[in-house]
């Protein structure tokens, strides 16, 4: 009888040695902490600056966020509009590879396909944030238009499209 209290005691000590080393290893550690990223946002600054070479231009301007839509009336052959704005970053992270890309709708006016020519600076850039940079729309007809071109309207839409910085280390 000695020898299996023995044995039962040897047992249960084991066990015992066991689940304190068992439980010793498997300590548990919890960590808590925050996440915050940031906002990204570029946009034009409105309103711009407009310039017509002729009093009998008329337009129309719809002026977004990211998004710049014109409506040009009554266009003859050396005709010119000029919109100049600021394109800004409002977001918390700096913004790169900026443009602005172009639509135009010829649908109202196909005769100006070949004769309407838009310029838009700046070229490609990149904006920290808060910076501000300049920005230009020029749009005219060529001179060497004919009179199809006369009195006929145009519309054109102008979309920013940037990327968000992200450095890695």
């Amino acid at each position: 009888m000695k020898k299996i209290y023995v044995l039962l005691s040897i047992m249960v000590l084991s066990l015992m040695t066991a689940g304190f080393s068992y439980a010793y290893w498997t300590d548990t550690l919890t960590l808590t902490g925050t996440a915050t990223t940031g906002e990204f946002g570029v946009e034009f600054a409105p309103p711009g600056y407009v310039e017509v070479d002729s009093p009998y231009n008329t337009y129309m301007i719809n002026e977004q966020n990211d998004l710049i839509e014109l409506t040009l009336d009554n266009l003859y052959p050396g005709a010119h509009f000029l919109y100049e704005g600021m394109i800004v970053n409002t977001g918390t992270i700096p913004a790169v590879s900026g443009q602005i890309s172009e639509t135009i709708d010829y649908l109202l006016a196909p005769n100006l396909q070949s004769y309407i020519y838009i310029d838009v600076q700046p070229l490609p850039h990149s904006l920290d944030v808060g910076e501000m940079i300049p920005f230009m729309i020029h749009i005219w007809v060529d001179e060497a238009a004919d009179n199809l071109t006369q009195n006929e309207s145009v519309s054109a839409t102008f979309v920013l499209d940037y990327d968000q910085f992200n450095e890695h280390p």
